[in-house]
Protein backbone atom coordinates (compact mmCIF):
# COMPACT_ATOMS: atom_id res chain seq x y z
CA UNK A 1 0.00 0.00 0.00
CA UNK A 2 1.36 3.38 -0.90
CA UNK A 3 0.32 6.37 -0.33
CA UNK A 4 2.54 8.92 -2.30
CA UNK A 5 5.56 8.77 -3.95
CA UNK A 6 8.18 7.29 -1.85
CA UNK A 7 10.65 10.12 -2.97
CA UNK A 8 11.20 12.70 -0.53
CA UNK A 9 10.47 16.20 -1.12
CA UNK A 10 12.94 19.03 -0.60
CA UNK A 11 11.16 21.65 1.56
CA UNK A 12 13.58 24.58 1.33
CA UNK A 13 14.85 25.74 4.90
CA UNK A 14 13.19 28.65 6.51
CA UNK A 15 16.21 31.12 6.61
CA UNK A 16 15.43 32.71 9.89
CA UNK A 17 16.05 29.28 11.20
CA UNK A 18 19.68 28.45 9.49
CA UNK A 19 20.95 31.09 9.11
CA UNK A 20 23.66 32.47 11.48
CA UNK A 21 24.14 35.59 12.23
CA UNK A 22 27.09 37.15 13.19
CA UNK A 23 27.54 40.35 15.07
CA UNK A 24 30.91 42.55 13.70
CA UNK A 25 32.12 45.16 15.80
CA UNK A 26 30.77 47.45 13.44
CA UNK A 27 27.79 46.28 13.57
CA UNK A 28 27.95 46.33 17.40
CA UNK A 29 29.05 50.11 17.20
CA UNK A 30 26.02 51.12 15.47
CA UNK A 31 23.33 49.72 18.06
CA UNK A 32 25.37 51.51 20.35
CA UNK A 33 25.24 54.73 18.38
CA UNK A 34 21.01 54.16 18.78
CA UNK A 35 21.15 53.34 22.19
CA UNK A 36 19.46 56.50 24.81
CA UNK A 37 22.37 58.72 26.03
CA UNK A 38 20.86 58.33 29.27
CA UNK A 39 19.67 55.66 31.49
CA UNK A 40 16.77 55.96 34.01
CA UNK A 41 17.65 57.47 37.29
CA UNK A 42 20.72 59.74 35.64
CA UNK A 43 19.05 63.01 35.22
CA UNK A 44 17.39 64.99 37.96
CA UNK A 45 14.84 66.07 36.21
CA UNK A 46 13.49 62.51 34.72
CA UNK A 47 9.70 61.44 35.62
CA UNK A 48 11.30 58.28 35.57
CA UNK A 49 13.87 58.79 38.39
CA UNK A 50 12.27 56.58 40.93
CA UNK A 51 9.63 54.42 39.11
CA UNK A 52 6.63 52.87 40.79
CA UNK A 53 7.56 49.03 41.53
CA UNK A 54 4.41 46.91 41.22
CA UNK A 55 3.98 43.87 43.28
CA UNK A 56 1.92 41.00 42.77
CA UNK A 57 -0.36 39.74 45.66
CA UNK A 58 2.17 36.45 46.04
CA UNK A 59 4.87 39.11 46.69
CA UNK A 60 3.06 40.94 49.14
CA UNK A 61 2.09 38.16 50.82
CA UNK A 62 5.40 36.60 51.08
CA UNK A 63 6.81 40.58 52.38
CA UNK A 64 4.48 40.66 55.01
CA UNK A 65 4.99 37.05 56.06
CA UNK A 66 1.48 35.79 55.31
CA UNK A 67 -0.34 33.56 52.90
CA UNK A 68 -2.33 34.78 50.01
CA UNK A 69 -6.01 34.16 51.54
CA UNK A 70 -4.77 36.04 54.81
CA UNK A 71 -3.58 39.10 52.48
CA UNK A 72 -6.97 39.11 50.93
CA UNK A 73 -8.58 38.68 54.57
CA UNK A 74 -6.77 41.70 55.91
CA UNK A 75 -8.12 43.76 52.51
CA UNK A 76 -11.93 43.18 54.01
CA UNK A 77 -10.30 44.57 57.64
CA UNK A 78 -10.75 48.25 57.71
CA UNK A 79 -9.21 48.57 60.83
CA UNK A 80 -5.67 46.85 59.76
CA UNK A 81 -5.71 50.29 57.44
CA UNK A 82 -3.64 47.88 54.61
CA UNK A 83 -3.51 49.93 51.58
CA UNK A 84 -5.90 48.96 48.70
CA UNK A 85 -4.48 47.88 45.81
CA UNK A 86 -4.71 48.66 42.16
CA UNK A 87 -6.60 46.89 39.23
CA UNK A 88 -4.10 47.05 36.00
CA UNK A 89 -7.04 44.59 34.46
CA UNK A 90 -9.88 42.07 35.22
CA UNK A 91 -7.08 39.54 36.25
CA UNK A 92 -4.28 41.39 37.41
CA UNK A 93 -4.09 43.08 40.58
CA UNK A 94 -1.00 45.07 42.13
CA UNK A 95 0.02 47.05 45.18
CA UNK A 96 3.16 49.69 45.02
CA UNK A 97 5.93 48.89 47.41
CA UNK A 98 5.67 52.33 48.44
CA UNK A 99 2.42 51.77 49.70
CA UNK A 100 3.48 48.29 51.59
CA UNK A 101 6.40 49.80 53.57
CA UNK A 102 4.73 52.99 53.98
CA UNK A 103 1.96 50.23 55.77
CA UNK A 104 4.84 48.30 57.57
CA UNK A 105 6.30 50.99 59.03
CA UNK A 106 2.94 52.74 60.10
CA UNK A 107 2.22 49.61 61.33
CA UNK A 108 5.71 49.03 63.96
CA UNK A 109 5.35 52.32 65.11
CA UNK A 110 1.72 51.56 66.36
CA UNK A 111 3.23 48.58 68.06
CA UNK A 112 6.45 50.43 69.51
CA UNK A 113 8.79 48.00 68.26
Amino acid sequence: MSFGSTKSKSVPACPARNASVAVTPKAASKRKDKSPSLTVGQSQDSPYENPPRFLRPAEVAMLCGIGKSTLWRWLKVPELGFPQPTKLSTRITVWTMESIRQWQAARSRKSGT
